[in-house]
């Protein structure tokens, strides 16, 4: 990889770990053990509105593109689903759990056709679409399940699960998808997460809002689902990633339900257990990303 693309890489991965580093610690300041739907309501906006905001503007400034609404480009179109979830979910933080889970399925499914309009319809067929459109809202949806499973048993699961996952995509898609672009969209969400999990490692068990989790799940599924949808990959290694990276947080929500009468409601190790658990299936995506890059490789070199 070139000096500028791996310029271009990290300083994608630093800005959005020192935003989230920043972001959680004031979040839980003073607050360690503060239920997430309870009185630090206006800091859960404050952080799904933040981290709407640093996905726009890093996709903005590793792309180099002006904002521009309507946008010319399906790519021009994520930075605005970006704001438009955190806007919507911020706005419903009130909302019971189940209904903040269908209102970021709808976004992620308006934001996926929007930004992948000229093949909805266009070079696809209407089966084709319909097809893709119902694989994102399953693994999708799936993914966002786990996450907020994990949420209500500590902030540490939930937040150390995403940033596994994100990260693993994040480094699986230039390969897998030769789509450099949207490896460095689901990094910036990953670095964000995993800053929140080492905030939450150092800190007494915290909770978190489901919304933090959801505006985080509908970000990089449209990012990844974009750049699956202009990759040339074989249909088995789409539908091999969607399960193996669905079932990763789902794993890491399986962990026994903790008791509200406890002084310490899920402990520090069994969240890293869990999260330690859930990077299991993630193992299968490295694989798979190992071998479509051998495989290019030979056919580089094979006259």
């Amino acid at each position: 990889m070139e000096p500028a693309v791996l310029q271009q890489v990290a300083l994608g991965g630093a800005i959005p770990l020192a935003v989230g580093l920043i972001l959680f610690a004031l979040r839980w300041w003073g607050s360690p053990s503060e239920p997430a739907d309870r009185p630090g309501l206006w800091r859960d906006r404050v952080v799904v509105l933040a981290i709407g905001v640093t996905a726009a503007a890093m996709h903005w400034l590793i792309t180099g593109a002006r904002a521009r609404f309507p946008s010319p480009d399906a790519s021009g179109w994520l930075p605005w689903v970006y704001l438009l979830s955190a806007l919507v979910l911020s706005w419903r933080l009130r909302y019971p759990t189940l209904a903040l889970g269908w209102i970021g399925l709808f976004l992620g499914v308006a934001g996926a056709i929007v930004s992948a309009r000229v093949l909805l319809g266009g070079s696809w067929s209407r089966d084709a679409s319909l097809a893709h459109l119902g694989g994102a809202m399953l693994f999708g949806g799936v993914m966002g399940w786990g996450l907020v499973r994990a949420a209500r048993r500590s902030a540490l699961l939930a937040l150390g699960s995403a940033a596994l996952t994100f990260g693993v995509l994040a480094g699986a898609a230039p390969a897998v998808f030769d789509n450099l672009k949207s490896g460095q969209g689901v990094g910036v969400f990953a670095a964000v997460a995993g800053a929140g999990a080492i905030v939450a490692l150092f800190r007494r068990p915290v909770l978190l809002h489901p919304a933090v989790v959801i505006v985080m799940v509908v970000g990089a599924s449209v990012t990844l689902w974009q750049g699956v949808t202009f990759s040339q990959s074989p249909w088995w290694q789409r539908l091999t990633i969607g399960v193996l990276a669905a079932a990763a947080p789902v794993i890491a929500s399986l962990g026994r339900a903790p008791q509200p009468e406890s002084p310490d409601p899920y402990p520090r190790g069994r969240s890293l257990l869990w999260t330690g658990l859930s990077f299991i299936p993630l193992l299968g995506i490295l694989a798979l990303a190992g071998y479509v890059m051998r495989a290019s490789s030979g056919a580089e070199y094979d006259y």
